[in-house]
């Protein structure tokens, strides 16, 4: 078990993105979660009210991660649209082989395009679709 800095929020957020990631929804466990953030099972209540608000969160957490390492994500702000088109699926193509925490987003969508959760429908309005609208 690796040893964690931080407060328990972004550990739990930290813990669940790898955990959510590697398993999807459904077969990542509270317990697992925890006891990778080294966090008691009542901190997941205590800040997300439940396993599904925690995984909502996740989003914006794993999305963050990945902006961090490829910052073409951002909106476009380069004056030449192809340029940055280009740029962008050079990103998408990385990110998507990526194994570090930069590629949690990308394997955690992928989990939720095979297997939608029942946060399916607020991640696809707050998160997958202002992406494809950017684009």
């Amino acid at each position: 078990m690796a040893a964690y800095n931080g407060n328990t929020r972004e550990r739990l957020l930290d813990a669940a993105s790898d955990v959510f990631a590697r398993k999807g929804y459904a077969q990542a466990t509270i317990a697992e979660i925890c006891d990778k953030a080294q966090a008691n099972i009542a901190g997941v209540n205590y800040h997300f009210r439940g396993k599904e608000k925690l995984y909502a969160e996740v989003w914006p957490y794993a999305v963050q991660l990945t902006r961090a390492k490829y910052p073409v994500f951002e909106d476009n702000k380069d004056p030449n649209p192809e340029h940055w088109l280009l740029q962008h699926i050079t990103a998408m193509v990385h990110v998507t082989f990526d194994r570090s925490d930069a590629g949690r987003f990308i394997r955690i969508l992928q989990h939720e395009v095979r297997s939608p959760s029942p946060a399916f429908e607020l991640l696809r309005t707050e998160h997958i679709l202002p992406m494809i609208m950017m684009l």
